[in-house]
């Protein structure tokens, strides 16, 4: 299935079975470019979901489990560099967090059980 805009440009493309979204979705900026792209279940999120900017970088990437953000995130800034990394479980941010500088050392680290910040370190 795809979506156009009014002008006629792909905003949208997915796969769907019986009605509902199953495999891979797409995005699309108006340059053409992939926006995001989404991995469907069952009319659930579920596998890997990447976000990309304008110019083609990618900006995150992340995993969901039913339609739950679930295993391993990460973020990059506007030259590609790792800005944070982190996993999630069950939804909520579950193990250490790391937070980078644009000099790719690391800036900050937490740590979280269940989505409850337990520690803090700045470097």
């Amino acid at each position: 299935s795809k979506n156009y805009d009014d002008t006629g440009l792909l905003k949208f493309e997915g796969t769907f079975k019986d009605g509902k979204r199953h495999g891979l979705s797409k995005f699309y900026y108006t340059s053409g470019r992939v926006l995001c792209e989404e991995t469907w279940k069952n009319n659930k999120l579920d596998g890997p979901l990447k976000s990309y900017d304008i110019n083609g970088k990618l900006t995150s990437e992340l995993n969901h489990k039913d339609d739950k953000r679930d295993g391993p995130y990460k973020s990059y800034n506007e030259i590609g560099q790792l800005e944070m990394e982190g996993t999630y479980k069950d939804d909520k941010r579950d193990g250490p967090f790391k937070v980078y500088n644009d000099n790719g050392q690391l800036e900050l680290e937490e740590s979280y059980k269940d989505g409850e910040l337990i520690d803090s370190k700045k470097y």
